[in-house]
This record gives structure tokens, C-alpha cells and sequence, in this order.
């Protein structure tokens, strides 16, 4: 998947390194991304615990790579919208957020998480 210059130096110049590689941390990044599109499209995670906890860890991971202030700036340039709805519920459901989320989402995951 494709960045743009802004996203690619945001990540270089903010990672705090990890043992994997960079490009196999900026995976996990657009692993998110394809998650919660997939979700978006198909309703993947409603029914699967193990991919909910595979998101929230995935999540979570990039939490020890990035400061919050950086990884949101991060997601809110890749992410569309709705994936933005989802992004947030996850980041109140980790209790990082302002509160602003998608309720039936978060439910989901509060069920399942």
C-alpha cells in the first residue's frame, strides 16, 4: 500500500524501533487499516473474538512503536472515515480516547474484547 511523503516521514521520524523490522512495524499499520475496512464492508468481527483480540493487540503493539499524539496523526491519514469512527471506538475502548466513537462498534468490541 501506498503513503504519502507526510505519512512516511511522520512514521521515520517518530518510530521508536522495535524488534522487527520498520517495514514489518508499518505492516502491522495497514494491517489495522485492512481489518477495520474488511469489518466495514463484510461486518468480519462481530461474530470473532480471536480477530477482535488480534486487532486490539495489533493496536496496542503500535502503542510501544509511537506516541498516541503521533499514531493518530498516522491513522487519521490513512484511514477514511468510517474507518476513523472505528479507529476511535478502539482507542476509548483501550482507554485512550476522548470518548467520541462509534456506539455500536464499541459495543462490539465490549462484548468481545
Amino acid at each position: 500500500m501506498n503513503i504519502s511523503n507526510e505519512v512516511e516521514t511522520l512514521i521515520k521520524n517518530n518510530y521508536k524501533g522495535s524488534f522487527l523490522s520498520l517495514e514489518d512495524d508499518v505492516a502491522k499499520i495497514f494491517s489495522v487499516k485492512r481489518t477495520l475496512k474488511k469489518n466495514i464492508i463484510h461486518d468480519t468481527l462481530k461474530d470473532n473474538e480471536k480477530n477482535v483480540k488480534l486487532l486490539l493487540n495489533n493496536i496496542k503493539f503500535l502503542h510501544n512503536l509511537f506516541d498516541e499524539k503521533v499514531l493518530s496523526e498516522i491513522f487519521n491519514e490513512i484511514l477514511d472515515d468510517s474507518e476513523k469512527w472505528h479507529y476511535k471506538s478502539i482507542i476509548y475502548f483501550l482507554g485512550k480516547g476522548d470518548g467520541e466513537h462509534d456506539v455500536r462498534f464499541y459495543s462490539m468490541l465490549v462484548e468481545l474484547g
